[in-house]
């Protein structure tokens, strides 16, 4: 990352990680344990972070679908609830667009769930993450 700053134009209020399945994984985790860096982590069918305590706030967006043979359903779930609990969500909760936007988060938290798409990322749940990401 000191690289990519040190070389390219790079607004650091725009920083982002962004994956799919293991690379969902790798997103939970880096906004977890690098929370000055980034600025919102996209999931889309991943889990995670593991072994971490996240301590700090970050806008999470989240796709998984019911019927993912790769990473489980559950996994996903896991993964939302543990930004839920780390951005301090009040519990209630608004639908836009088939996804799920907790409300009185610290930072936003967004859950998109599908039921056709296995574990490929949906284009309703990239569409949605590019629009989560925009607001940034």
């Amino acid at each position: 990352m000191a690289r990519m700053k040190s070389t390219l134009c790079i607004d650091e209020s725009r920083i982002f990680a962004f994956g799919w399945s293991s690379g969902g994984y790798f997103a939970n985790q880096l906004g977890c344990v690098r929370p000055d860096t980034f600025r919102a982590i996209v999931s889309l069918s991943g889990g995670g972070p593991e072994n971490v305590t996240c301590t700090r706030p970050m806008a999470a967006f989240f796709q998984h679908d019911r019927d993912d043979g790769s990473v489980a359903f559950s996994t996903g779930k896991e993964s939302r609830e543990i930004w839920r609990k780390t951005n301090r969500c009040t519990g209630t909760q608004s639908e836009r667009d088939g996804c799920t936007i907790y409300d009185g988060c610290a930072a936003p938290v967004v859950w998109c769930e599908t039921s056709t798409n296995g574990h490929g990322p949906s284009r309703s749940g990239t569409a949605a993450a590019w629009t989560f990401l925009s607001a940034f």
